[in-house]
């Protein structure tokens, strides 16, 4: 089956809570956009998670990222 990814490496669902403005700031890009729901989050996610890993891990750990 193309495309299908083994069910080791589909995407997990997370659940967070966002503030309001946030929630509404996102809805607003995904309607205008016409994106899924998880898009913009996903998009976030992806993009942020240097910026924690650079700010969170020891450096001697962060050399093995």
């Amino acid at each position: 089956m193309l495309g299908r990814k083994k069910s080791a490496e589909k995407l997990k669902v997370v659940a967070v809570r966002i503030d309001p403005v946030i929630e509404r700031e996102i809805l607003l890009l995904r309607e205008t956009t016409c994106r899924k729901p998880s898009f913009f989050p996903q998009q976030l996610i992806e993009g942020g998670i240097s910026a924690l890993e650079e700010v969170w891990l020891p450096p001697a750990l962060l050399a093995q990222v």
